[in-house]
């Protein structure tokens, strides 16, 4: 899904914009699908996030404390854990018949710990940090697509239709003051036209397969008198409203999905 970032990614969902488009900023309008899956996305990027942080925290603390070591596969665990020195102690008693052998661990698991605290000061506290930074992005990423998605939809904006007719006939006219307000025109990601809004209106007749397709409005200015307003009429429309508004800023989106078939 990604081409120049997320944001154009989730917006063009079904295919690359035309490269006359792909310098914008748009305004995400979400399918109810897509908001779903980046509030998942995000529940679980919290978490995944509030384990690392406990990660790091338990990491920097380790290598700093002279009370608590790493230690590797003493309670039969294959794998690194930190433990207190006292529980170090009291699990060398336990293994240890003589007082010699209780030092030669504590001598072996110290080395042991030194070793492992150097790599995860030097490999793993920057990684994780590193991981971090990436989840914090990916989460203001996605917080700014469900603001953006949500502001949006405050505004008059295009819902979806279907039609049981094809081809469709689609009229755009400039509902507001003419004023030069001009938009591109996607459809199903594919760059279809660049249109200047007038009173008169300009039809578009799209020869329309069975099934779903997705009709995309850019924003490209506000014309001498913001914002860049229009409305629209489908024919053929047997559910849905077959005349709509919008309203947008420059560099804003708008998309209605036509389905094709009853």
């Amino acid at each position: 899904m990604k081409r120049i970032s997320y944001i154009i990614g989730i917006v063009l969902l079904f295919g690359a914009a035309a490269k006359e488009a792909s310098a914008l900023s748009y305004v995400t309008v979400l399918t109810p699908a897509e908001r779903r899956q980046l509030t998942a996305e995000y529940n679980t990027l919290q978490a995944q996030r509030r384990q690392t942080q406990t990660d790091l925290n338990n990491m920097c603390r380790v290598v700093r404390n002279s009370q608590e070591m790493f230690v590797y596969n003493l309670n039969g665990s294959n794998r690194w854990e930190f433990w207190t020195t006292n529980r170090v102690a009291a699990r060398l008693r336990q293994i240890s018949r003589t007082q010699a052998a209780y030092r030669q661990w504590w001598t072996y698991l110290a080395g042991q710990h030194l070793n492992y605290s150097r790599y995860v000061g030097s490999q793993l506290i920057p990684s994780l940090r590193a991981k971090l930074d990436k989840i914090d992005k990916r989460l203001a990423n996605i917080s700014g697509l469900l603001a953006s998605d949500e502001n949006n939809k405050k505004r008059p904006n295009l819902t979806n239709v279907t039609v049981n007719t094809s081809p469709v006939h689609i009229r755009i006219w400039d509902h507001g003051k003419q004023d030069g307000d001009i938009v591109q025109i996607f459809l199903n990601g594919r760059f279809l036209r660049e249109l200047k809004l007038v009173k008169n209106g300009t039809t578009l007749t799209l020869p329309l397969k069975f099934g779903n397709h997705r009709l995309q409005v850019v924003a490209m200015n506000t014309g001498d008198e913001g914002p860049n307003t229009a409305s629209v009429k489908v024919t053929g429309v047997v559910k849905g409203k077959p005349q709509q508004s919008w309203e947008l800023q420059k560099g804003e989106q708008t998309v209605m999905w036509i389905t094709v078939g009853n």
